[in-house]
């Protein structure tokens, strides 16, 4: 697996180059980012109703939707993203799967990390991480936020 520490802010070229990453290549990936402030919206969701856009223009939030479900998140610098592109031609993966290795990272440094129902990662019973997926041609993209 390739580790890419992603130094843009920019969340156009970031959520960009997850999805070349994922449509373009065959390697398998892991990569660290972050966003300037900005609210990124599922693909399902409506942009006009997550978000008061006059408020985010007014504050330089940018507001973008990604090619991944989900709901709306916000970015800035005190969320760190990451994201892992896999091999997946059986589609076996799970969701559950793919979040074990950050609840384990978690706890190793002594958060009392779980796995909520909805899959989100909580810690003391705070959610700290939301995720989403998107699967193209036996490959599976999973990102997350991390608080």
């Amino acid at each position: 697996m390739i580790r890419l520490n992603n130094y843009s802010n920019d969340p156009a070229f970031n959520l960009a180059l997850e999805e070349y990453l994922l449509k373009s290549d065959s390697r398998e990936y892991f990569m660290l980012w972050r966003d300037r402030p900005s609210v990124i919206c599922g693909r399902n969701q409506n942009i006009f109703q997550e978000t008061d856009l006059v408020i985010a223009e007014q504050c330089g939030i940018t507001v973008m939707k990604r090619f991944t479900g989900g709901g709306a998140v916000y970015h800035d610098g005190g969320c760190v993203n990451y994201t892992m592109i896999i091999n997946d031609p059986d589609g076996c993966v799970t969701y559950e799967q793919l979040t074990r290795p950050i609840i384990e990272a978690l706890r190793s440094m002594g958060a009392a990390a779980e796995s909520a129902p909805s899959g989100a990662i909580t810690v003391c019973g705070r959610k700290v991480s939301g995720g989403a997926e998107a699967r193209h041609r036996g490959r599976v993209l999973h990102h997350r936020t991390l608080l």
